[in-house]
């Protein structure tokens, strides 16, 4: 399956967890608590609605992902 990102800039989020579980259960809620409460303020950015979340595979055992989210123009 092929998908593409609408055109622009874009903010890269990387980051792991133990397990799958762990991933979407907990990691991934408290990065988007720091990215848009903290890190993206104290930048001065802001994005639009729109965040795409790439996991490192389509498996149960993952433990990787990315947040992109898309900047305001």
């Amino acid at each position: 399956m092929h998908y593409e990102l609408p055109q622009g800039e874009y903010i890269v989020c990387s980051f792991e967890a133990d397990n799958f579980e762990a991933l979407v259960m907990d990691a991934l809620y408290k990065a988007q608590q720091y990215i848009y409460n903290i890190w993206m303020p104290n930048h001065k950015l802001q994005t639009e609605a729109f965040c795409a979340e790439r996991y490192a595979s389509h498996s149960s055992e993952t433990t990787n992902i990315e947040i992109w989210l898309k900047l305001t123009t």
